[in-house]
């Protein structure tokens, strides 16, 4: 029994040592507080902190235009260097139509042209037909997931559906 005392007892000393450690970021002097001495000091290191880094940039532009000519040698006379193109991002195939009617309404105007219920099918043929601009290779799955999703489609049976 005392053992299990003693072993509560350094249990909750570990716990009051795991306080959390607050990270206190060195605050900066308030500029009314600071001489002008100082700030024209500040000032002058950084300009020499510049005007370094300034000459660094420039002694690497050399040696970079030196590999750039040692690069163009081995290719051979005549050829160009092709400079690496960064990735682009990639754009949606169509997205949204400007303007236009959505693939939603489109669907509606159709299943109440045609009166009754139409067979995914048959609607994908006839979305296909109208003036809806698509681009896109799936748009038998884009159909399917609308009739599902848009309430005012409703299922009749397995790939049936019609207007609510």
């Amino acid at each position: 029994m005392a053992n299990r005392k003693k072993a509560a007892a350094k249990g909750a000393k570990r716990r009051k040592r795991k306080v959390k450690k607050v990270v206190r970021r060195a605050r900066r002097p308030r500029l009314d507080k600071v001489d002008t001495a100082a700030l024209q000091a500040e000032l002058d290191r950084r300009t020499r902190q510049l005007d370094h880094l300034k000459a660094a940039r420039t002694a690497l532009a050399a040696k970079l235009a030196g590999l750039d000519k040692r690069i163009a040698g081995l290719w051979g006379p005549g050829r160009k260097v092709k400079p690496r193109k960064l990735a682009k991002v990639r754009k949606g195939r169509g997205g949204k139509p400007r303007g236009g009617a959505t693939l939603n309404n489109k669907m509606v105007e159709i299943l109440q042209a045609a009166g009754g219920p139409m067979k995914l099918l048959d609607l994908v043929r006839a979305v296909q037909k109208s003036d809806y601009p698509s681009k896109s290779k799936h748009l038998r799955s884009m159909i399917s997931q609308a009739l599902r999703r848009d309430r005012r489609f409703k299922k009749i049976r397995r790939g049936v559906y019609k207007a609510a």
